[in-house]
């Protein structure tokens, strides 16, 4: 190597040490993980739930530390629906319905599901009685961060001449544009289902789901889910009674349209028993969705699942690998946060009932398997809810008995593989009289998640909230500029 060669060599480490030395910037990222933090009671609801009995039904998370969850309390005399927001961080008072008890004449009303579009926007349902003996469906918006007050459904009135009516499920695509499916009893005492669509923030009038009242022969139609996509483009399923017995379906709204409800292809065949219900629906994108549910054949009840490609709802298949864990079974729910990518949760049935995953990897739903962990907390189990935030991250929740009552539990999953259940930091604590289930999760992006549920104390049934923390920002610090007096410099 020649001189001048080496000189340019010095001369190019120089400048990439000078320029370090100018930029001064160093990258600390953190060491921890996001973390499930402490259980802790609902703020406010033990003073308004005098009769002491809780049902913490559901949560929807929009953004870290942003979240909305619902449920009823009893108040002394009457079961009533509460709301409460978590805002920045810090879950809020939970509070009575806004206007329910207006509505609510007869006193008994809950709130089953809330669905929220961004920070402070939200549409909830549920039911109340009129006081005429009247079961009726109601909704209440939250418009910029101020829950509204409930008003009834528009229509469901008009349908449920069987004077009953209920809202079990809602999903909001943008603040404004929601749907929202639920039952009512028709004139001859059957009971049917409803769709309603919320656009531009105006709730439409509700309809009998087009073409159910056909398949629904006996009369004995319940709700399943109902998911949406896309303004305008949602899924939702349920059961219906045949003359057959009872059947699962689907019904689809394509661009604001609600089609014709159709029995689950293939599912027939498989529900050689007459016992099949749709309990789950996740739609990713417009024309993707997935659905899971439970039929019966000679050994019992049986899990299912069947995806919808492209706009084409496929053949139901029996959930691989279920049948094998257990003599019976069945899927509860599941999350699909990109096309051919869920996760879903339910139980098999081995003496005892114990809570199980299945997962779907590129369009390919894999076997079921046992949760990880969770028979080291309890010989049997069971499973409430999932959340997915990504293809290869979710958190779901449940309840676990070690033999002295039961618990609630979360467990992740994280670069596709799920961890072990571990039991909800806190409730242990607060569940004195042994029966504890976390009921409902949701994740926000980067898995900020919270979950909702239930625990037994000395003062009855009360209900409780846990939250996962994102790990801190990477932090950045700044040095001032300096020359390096070893830095060589080129004088020619």
């Amino acid at each position: 190597m020649t001189g001048y060669d080496m000189l340019v060599r010095k001369l190019l480490a120089g400048i990439a040490a000078l320029a370090i030395v100018l930029t001064g910037l160093t990258v600390t990222a953190s060491a921890t993980a996001g973390e499930w933090g402490d259980a802790l009671p609902v703020p406010g609801l033990a003073a308004l739930n005098l009769g002491n009995y809780v049902d913490v039904f559901s949560v929807s998370c929009t953004s870290p530390g942003n979240c909305s969850a619902v449920g009823r309390y009893n108040d002394g005399s009457a079961q009533q629906g509460f709301l409460v927001d978590r805002v920045g961080g810090a879950w809020q008072q939970a509070v009575p319905v806004p206007g329910l008890g207006a509505l609510d004449v007869g006193r008994n009303s809950a709130v089953r599901e809330v669905s929220c579009s961004s920070d402070g926007n939200c549409s909830a349902v549920g039911n109340y009685n009129d006081g005429s003996g009247l079961a009726s469906a109601f909704v209440v918006d939250r418009v910029g961060g101020v829950w509204q007050n409930a008003v009834p459904i528009p229509g469901v009135a008009a349908l449920a001449i069987g004077q009953y009516g209920l809202a079990s499920s809602v999903s909001c695509t943008s603040d404004g544009n929601c749907s929202a499916l639920g039952q009512y009893m028709d004139g001859s005492s059957n009971f049917q289902l409803f769709v309603v669509d919320r656009v531009a923030g105006v709730w439409q009038d509700a309809i009998p789901v087009p073409g159910l009242i056909a398949l629904n022969q006996n009369g004995q139609a319940e709700s399943g889910g109902i998911s949406c996509s896309s303004d305008g483009n949602c899924s939702a399923g349920g059961s219906y009674s045949a003359t057959s017995g009872n059947q699962g379906f689907v019904v689809d709204r394509v661009s604001g349209v609600w089609q014709t409800a159709a029995p689950i292809p293939g599912l027939e065949a498989l529900n050689v028993a007459n016992v099949a219900a749709v309990n789950d629906l996740s739609c990713s994108s417009t024309g993707n969705c997935s659905a899971v549910g439970k039929f019966r054949n000679g050994s019992g009840d049986q899990g299912f699942v069947v995806d919808r490609v492209a706009g084409v709802w496929q053949s139901a298949i029996a959930a691989p690998g279920l049948a094998s864990l257990g003599t019976r079974g069945e899927v509860w729910a599941l999350s699909c946060p990109l096309d051919g990518d869920c996760s879903a949760v339910g139980i098999a049935v081995v003496g005892d009932l114990f809570a199980v995953t299945i997962d779907r990897i590129g369009g390919v739903w894999q076997s079921a398997q046992a949760i990880p962990g969770l028979a080291d907390l309890g010989p049997a189990s069971g499973v409430s809810g999932i959340s997915c935030w990504n293809a290869l991250n979710c958190s779901m929740t449940g309840s676990y008995n070690p033999g002295s009552g039961y618990e609630g539990f979360v467990v992740d999953r994280v670069g596709g593989v799920w961890q072990s259940a571990a039991p909800i930091a806190g409730l242990a604590g607060l569940n004195t009289g042994h029966d504890a289930q976390g009921t409902s999760i949701s994740c926000a992006a980067g898995g900020a998640c919270s979950v909702g549920g239930n625990f037994e104390s000395g003062g009855g049934r009360q209900g409780f909230v846990v939250d996962r923390q994102l790990p801190p920002e990477p932090t950045t610090t700044t040095t001032s500029p300096s020359l390096d007096p070893t830095v060589p410099v080129f004088t020619g």
